[in-house]
């Protein structure tokens, strides 16, 4: 039925052998580069996963210096980067941390936009209000002066039409 040797030289290029030394030498948690830079970037910043391999390694460094994990806890192969379970929830644990502290940022500078914007609303309503009364005030004036103006011009024409009258009576009298 089953053939020793061929067996396990089937799990031998699968690589199932080499996941199991790499489980019992105590890390079971296997990640690539690419999702491991993915999903920690915010404990290290920016490295895209088509970087140069010592950029990506780097990066892996300083997450795990950011999580306060040593380089025995976190080691870095080829293509994938191995972690002791103790490690993982370590980065878990500082990625959790760094997202709450760049969400209360965000929220703090959403805050102080939305508070600004309240304070420029504030303004442009005392402002509208001061232009609004300062035009009706013009208005009003201009009304004023006209009607000033047009009783004067009334005034006036009605001196002119005495005094014609005047002249008028005196010429035939």
């Amino acid at each position: 039925m089953f053939d020793g040797l061929q067996v396990t030289n089937q799990l031998l290029s699968s690589g199932v052998l080499g996941t199991v030394k790499i489980r019992k030498a105590g890390y079971p948690v296997r990640m690539t580069y690419a999702n491991f830079l993915a999903r920690y970037k915010i404990l290290f910043g920016r490295c895209p996963a088509t970087a140069p391999m010592d950029e990506q390694k780097a990066a892996v460094r300083k997450a795990t210096k950011t999580a306060e994990q040593t380089e025995r806890e976190v080691q870095c192969g080829k293509t994938r980067v191995f972690m002791k379970s103790e490690a993982y929830f370590a980065l878990e644990k500082a990625r959790d941390e760094a997202g709450i502290k760049h969400r209360l940022t965000l929220q703090a500078a959403a805050r102080a936009i939305m508070a600004q914007m309240a304070c420029r609303k504030k303004v442009w309503a005392q402002s509208t209000a001061v232009i609004q009364e300062e035009f009706r005030s013009y208005l009003k004036r201009s009304e004023d002066e006209r009607t000033a103006r047009r009783i004067a011009r009334e005034k006036l024409l009605a001196e002119h039409a005495k005094e014609r009258a005047n002249s008028l009576s005196l010429a035939y009298s």
